[in-house]
């Protein structure tokens, strides 16, 4: 039985308010003062009593623990927060806005207490975002009625108004399936449980089972997407369906509104011009794989493109029109966001033909060595690096063994670059030489230069014959002060950091605290240096440093 002091707590967990938490903070004290009381009593009695002669005396002490733990809980600070702040919280406690997991943390907060689930409850905004997930294919209307359930009762908690983000998953059938249903009739069932809510979808993520020959019936059988804005579609490319032989919908009668696409497969690998997508109004396009002879031709449909992330499996300069005396520029002044990868070498001719004055972040990358002998002798670099004159940030990524001549060339081209991020799996002596000042001209190539991120994790994280010792921190030391005290300079260096590798062996360990002192030396006013540590395996690179344009929660 609770004592009198414990009864007097309410039997609630919903928030307390300051009589009841003063009642809680005198039932604490009290409780820990009688508990002091009886252990002291019960010290005594032990040495009087016989042991065969327990006292009631033994068992208080337990049962004042419980009832002194029940008022800790009841006076924690997160049961003081009021339900507006405390919804605030719960709507950015989800970190993972494009997969399932999302649905567990949202459903974990529910699970805490009846207060928290009440505030979960009653917090439209944690339910916009779904991801629901159909068994296989051949799954049937009664298979699938608890899920549109649950899709409704999910969507339900946001009212009327609020715009909803859903993701749609299909799990394919193996080999060893032996269903020999088409999968036509799980289209239905799909669309019968986002019917309710297509008026409200501002983001669509459909999962790898749509490919070509369903998705375009998917979207030809629905009722517009009137607010949806952004897509993401991860198929891959279906042989047996070429986009120019196939019906397609009419795009901007399905998405009359939409601005963001991502292709997270190679589902773009045949002709662009003929997908069904309303190309002149997108703002934010990527494409993780698209051929090269399709680069022109895309870009061309996009005038209104502001952020561009593309993926190339070969090289571009023979799809650009070099050997043409006279070619037709494309105009994209509204491109301020541009990345470009290279499943081989680096190739510069991606900016030929583009005209992006308004172009201010530029990220590039490249799996294989720069092959100059490819491109070097068809124009001067001028004709082809000249689109980039605009660009103020630049990263050049992807494990790059950059070679010098190149990385000269973009920086002699990029004259009012600001902020330059270096993710390379190369020697860093001689990229560092080329931003210190020519000592014959007394010049810098970027003179406005003021913030410098280094990360070489990948370079000394498990090379067997390049240790942590063999990192150049006298040369970076030398470098960081001539960008700093040269006379040369327009804007001083303001900020350098290093993602460095954590290594745990002592060895590894001792070098990083030489680095370390080296560089904390430098600092100053105005001046920050930072050494960050990171493990590869759990190291994102620069693509956990971009922003996710396509997220559900960046498109709410």
């Amino acid at each position: 039985m609770l004592s009198p002091f414990s009864q007097r707590l309410p039997a609630t967990s919903a928030a307390p308010d300051d009589r009841q938490m003063s009642d809680a903070h005198l039932v604490h004290h009290d409780l820990s003062g009688l508990r002091s009381y009886l252990l002291c009593q019960k010290d005594t009695t032990t040495h009087q009593a016989p042991a065969k002669e327990p006292t009631k005396i033994n068992k208080r002490p337990t049962q004042l623990d419980a009832e002194s733990a029940q008022c800790s809980i009841f006076m924690v600070s997160m049961r003081r927060l009021p339900a507006d702040v405390l919804s605030e919280i719960f709507v950015n406690v989800p970190n993972a806005p494009n997969s399932s997991q999302r649905n567990k943390e949202v459903l974990a907060l529910c699970q805490i207490s009846s207060w928290w689930r009440y505030v979960a409850f009653s917090t439209p905004h944690l339910w916009t975002a779904l991801s629901i997930c159909l068994p296989n294919q051949t799954a049937s209307y009664e298979a699938v009625g608890p899920i549109k359930d649950f899709a409704s009762e999910w969507f339900g908690r946001t009212g009327t108004i609020l715009p909803l983000a859903l993701r749609i998953q299909v799990n394919v059938p193996t080999e060893k399936d032996d269903s020999k249903e088409r999968p036509d009739s799980c289209l239905k069932l799909v669309q019968s449980i986002i019917k309710p809510f297509v008026h409200r979808l501002k983001h669509l993520d459909l999962d790898s089972w749509f490919i070509y020959s369903l998705l375009i019936p998917f979207l030809s059988q629905s009722v517009p997407y009137n607010i949806t804005t952004s897509l993401i579609l991860r198929a891959g490319k279906e042989e047996r369906y070429p986009i120019h032989q196939r019906e397609s919908p009419d795009p901007p009668r399905i998405f009359p509104k939409l601005k963001r696409v991502k292709f997270e497969r190679d589902l773009l690998a045949t002709e662009p011009p003929f997908f069904p997508l309303p190309w002149g109004q997108l703002t934010h396009v990527t494409v993780n794989y698209l051929p090269s002879q399709y680069w022109i031709d895309l870009l061309s449909m996009c005038p209104n493109l502001e952020f561009g992330d593309f993926n190339f499996p070969g090289d571009v300069y023979d799809h650009v029109g070099v050997e043409q005396d006279i070619i037709t520029p494309i105009p994209l002044h509204n491109l301020k966001e541009l990345v470009c990868t290279f499943m081989e070498s680096f190739d510069p001719y991606v900016f030929y033909r583009l005209d992006m004055p308004g172009l201010t972040t530029l990220r590039l990358g490249a799996s294989a060595e720069d092959d100059q002998g490819v491109w070097m002798w068809r124009r001067e670099p001028s004709d082809v690096f000249h689109a980039i004159s605009s660009v103020r940030r630049m990263a050049l990524i992807k494990e790059w063994p950059l070679c010098t001549y190149m990385f000269t060339m973009l920086l002699t081209h990029a004259p009012q670059l600001k902020e330059l991020e270096l993710q390379l799996d190369s020697e860093l002596h001689p990229l560092l030489e080329v931003l210190q000042a020519d000592p014959f001209q007394k010049k810098h190539l970027v003179p406005y230069l003021q913030f410098v991120t280094i990360d070489v994790v990948n370079f000394y994280e498990y090379s067997p014959t390049i240790g942590v010792h063999t990192f150049p921190i006298d040369f970076v030391a030398s470098f960081l002060q001539s960008r700093r005290n040269g006379e040369e300079v327009q804007r001083k260096l303001e900020r350098f950091v290093l993602y460095f590798p954590d290594r745990k062996d002592p060895a590894s360990k001792a070098e990083r605290r030489k680095i370390f002192s080296k560089l904390r030396d430098l600092k100053e006013p105005k001046f920050d240096v930072s050494l960050l540590l990171r493990h590869r395996g759990n190291h994102k690179g620069w693509r956990g440093r971009l922003q996710d344009f396509h997220s559900s929660k960046e498109a709410m």
